[in-house]
């Protein structure tokens, strides 16, 4: 039973994680300017590779696959 709730939480945290990279991917679209790190495509990548790996890891856990 903990691990189908880890599961759900670990899913949660990849909608949040979904949810601010889209975020700042909009507002850097709308307010970046040449100041704008060079750095940002690198953290919004890293950040929804986060988020597919933290799905897959929950959905995982509540079909217990692992």
């Amino acid at each position: 039973m903990a691990e189908q709730i880890t599961g759900v939480v670990l899913i949660l945290i990849s909608f949040w994680e979904f949810y601010s990279v889209r975020g700042v991917f909009l507002n850097s679209k709308r307010h970046g300017t040449k100041s704008t790190s060079h750095f940002l495509p690198a953290a919004l990548w890293s950040g929804i590779v986060f988020g597919v790996a933290m799905l897959g890891i929950g959905i995982a856990l509540i079909f217990k696959q692992i």
